[in-house]
Order: C-alpha cells, then structure tokens, then sequence
C-alpha cells in the first residue's frame, strides 16, 4: 500500500500547483472577474468531464488514462505559461483543464476501491494525500518569492512521476448501466445541491485568497504559506477519521463542516495581519475534508451498489464542477460589485444559514 499512499501523495501535490494558478493570473494582471472566469473553466469541466472520465475509463483502465491525461496536461501547463492575452490564456486553460481535471476523480475512486478490497481504512491512504499538499505548497510559498515559473517546474516533476506511479492503480470500473435499480432518489440530488453549494463557497476562499491577501498589503509568499497551513490542519481530521464518523454519524459531520466553512469564510474577511489571516484558514481542517469524507459514506449508506456508479459520476460533476464554478465564477462577479472584503463576510453568512437550513430539515 505504500505506493498507493504516494501516489496519493503525488496527485494532491499537483492540485497545490494548480490551486495557485488563480495567485499567477492576479499577478499577471488580470481583474477579479477574469481570474473567476479563468478559474471556473476547471469546474465546468467538471460538469460535463467526469462523466466522461468515468466512461472512458472503464474502457481504457483507470492506469491508462491517468498516463494518457497527465502527459497531456503537462503540455498543456506549459503553454498556458507561455502564451500572452487574456484570450489565449482562456483556450489554454480551457485545455489543461481538461485533461488535468480527470487526473484527481479517476485517482481518488480507484483508491477508495483498492482500500476496501485489501480492507485497508481509507483515511490511512488520504493522510499522504494531505501530506503531498501541504509539502507541495511549503514548498511553493519559497519559489513564488523567486519567481512564479518555477512553480510550472515542480508541476511538471509531479505530472511526470504520475506515469510510472499510475500502475498502483489496479482497478476496474463497471460501465455505467441505466437500469430501474441504479434510478437514483431525489434525496441524492437534493444532497449534491447543499454539497455543491457549499464546496462552492469553500472554494470562493482559494480562489479569491490572493485577491484578498493583496487588498490587505501582506506578502506574496502569504496566499502558498495559507494553503500549505490548511493542508495540514486536515491531517487531525483524518488520523481519526472513522472513530468521529461512527461516533458522530456521516451526516452530523457534514453539517458540522457546513458550519465551519461559513465561520472560516467570516472570520477571514475580519483579519488583521498574516498572523490571524494563519490562524483562521487553519479552520479549514474542518471544512473540505470533512464534507468529503462524509459525502462518500452518506452515499455509500443511502443508496445500493447498482446505483454507486451513477451516483459517483454526479457525486464527482458536483464536487468538482458546479460547486467550485459558483465559487469562482459567482464569486468573481460579486467581487467585483462589491469588494472582497464585503464578499467573504457575504459567502460566509449565507453558509451559515444554509446549516440553519439542514438543521431545520432534520429536525422536521
């Protein structure tokens, strides 16, 4: 299992360097609502992509078409640095985001397959992957001070060390078969519309985190030194990720980090120095992680095995595509209405009364 965890380890180190392409396209110049839409190509990518990451992968295996997109992904990395405009920045991206956004849904199913089949715990295997983004972006925060392509260079060691580490991948997904059986309730979407719109907001925080950091005066380095902070702050979570998941139920966990990504959101907008800007986003260890973990099992405990698959292709579309598209996209639009600032403390109070909203329903 040690190369399953590195592979792991690998993949979320990549996320760390694409999660900072919003810090390049607000150096570059762009406006707030350019990088939103710069941004949102990833998740509209996801709305339409993981289902057809998902189907090609059960033709081509899941090791194929990691070593497929990967190599294509770096190509395309390099001509989004190299190319100049906003225009062309837009096709490039459109490209890479492609390609690049297969790479983490395909990754993390076959994972959570290869767990259960050697009924090894899950959260074991996602502590490297947290690992692997906090170190990427440790490392990140130093050469952004020395100049922002060498960030394209480390991306590019972790797409290359993806083509041999992609044998771990020993899985096979089903096809996808549309049968009475798999029709899945409308609980399920229902459940991937507050998941959607919460990732959303979380993902507002990444996103919008340089646009914030620079209205505030702090230093470049600041935005990478947060994301490898919250990357750690998870490792908690997840070293005792299935003691709190039975303790507390998959879906007590969900609201909780409902809750907490509304807090992080508000309690971000009002700081005062990189010091509590640190210590704020270290809230994030209760936010994602915790709305993912959750997220598979309420799945895997409301509906049956005919219906994963479908489920896990809406599941994915949500997580990595209308949930961050409303983030950057809508988040760019409000941004530039009505300021960052006012923009954190909006996003953070609607979160909140989104948990009201769960609460309530439960309750009733």
């Amino acid at each position: 299992m040690a190369l399953v965890a590195l592979i792991e380890a690998v993949v979320f180190a990549a996320v760390a360097c694409s999660a900072l392409l919003s810090q390049y396209f607000t150096i570059t110049g762009f406006s707030p609502l350019q990088v939103g839409v710069l941004m949102a190509l990833t998740p509209v990518t996801g709305l339409y992509g993981n289902l057809i990451y998902f189907q090609l992968a059960a033709r081509l295996t899941p090791r194929k078409l990691v070593r497929i997109f990967s190599t294509i992904a770096m190509s395309m990395y390099w001509i989004l640095f190299l190319v100049d405009g906003f225009v062309w920045k837009l096709l490039a991206m459109a490209c890479f985001s492609f390609f690049f956004g297969a790479i983490l849904p395909i990754t993390e199913y076959s994972v959570v397959e290869i767990a259960q089949r050697e009924m090894f715990p899950y959260s074991a295997l996602r502590v490297w992957g947290t690992i692997g983004y906090a170190l990427s972006a440790l490392i990140s925060s130093r050469l952004v001070s020395l100049n922002f392509s060498w960030v394209f260079v480390l991306m590019t060691i972790f797409l290359i060390s993806l083509y041999p580490l992609a044998d771990q991948l020993d899985v096979r997904i089903p096809k996808i078969k549309r049968t009475t059986s798999s029709k899945l309730p409308r609980s399920f979407f229902a459940f991937c519309v507050i998941m959607g719109l919460t990732v959303g907001f979380n993902y507002f925080n990444v996103v919008f985190l340089p646009t914030l950091s620079d209205k505030k005066g702090y230093e470049v380095s600041t935005v990478s030194l947060a994301l490898s902070f919250m990357a750690v702050s998870e490792l908690p979570f997840l070293l005792n990720a299935e003691k709190l998941r039975k303790v507390l139920t998959s879906r007590l966990l969900f609201a909780s980090g409902v809750f907490v990504v509304g807090l992080r959101l508000i309690l971000v907008s009002l700081s005062w120095s990189v010091t509590s800007l640190l210590a704020f986003q270290l809230l994030h260890g209760w936010t994602y992680i915790v709305l993912y973990y959750s997220s598979i099992y309420i799945i895997r405990e409301g509906l049956s095995s005919e219906q994963l698959p479908s489920a896990q292709g809406f599941f994915w579309m949500t997580l990595m595509g209308f949930g961050p598209l409303f983030g950057s996209l809508v988040g760019g639009l409000v941004v530039q209405a009505i300021g960052v600032q006012m923009t954190y403390s909006a996003f953070g109070i609607l979160c909140i009364l989104l948990f009201i909203l769960i609460q309530i329903k439960q309750l009733a």
